[in-house]
C-alpha cells in the first residue's frame, strides 16, 4: 500500500489529494493565483503554464520529455 503524506496547513494553503485534484483546483476560477506542485503531464494536458528551470549554463527552459524520462529513471 502506498503511503500518503499530508503536510500541516499554514496560512491560506489548500491541500488536495491526487494529481487530478491538484490540477483541477489550480486551473479553476476559485484557484486563481494559486501555485501547485503536480506532474508535468497534468499541466501540459490542461494547457497550463509551468515554471522554467535554470539548467547548467544558465539556460532557462521548461521540462521536456527527456527531462521527465531521466527523472523517472532516478525515481
Amino acid at each position: 500500500m502506498r503511503e500518503h503524506r499530508f503536510y500541516p496547513q499554514f496560512g491560506n494553503a489548500k491541500a488536495e489529494n491526487g494529481s487530478n485534484n491538484v490540477i483541477t483546483y489550480v486551473t479553476s476560477s476559485f484557484g486563481n493565483g494559486s501555485i501547485g506542485y503536480d506532474e508535468y503531464a497534468y499541466a501540459l494536458n490542461a494547457h497550463y503554464p509551468v515554471v522554467q528551470v535554470l539548467k547548467p549554463g544558465r539556460l532557462l527552459r521548461r521540462p521536456d520529455r527527456v527531462d521527465v524520462a531521466v527523472a523517472l529513471t532516478k525515481a
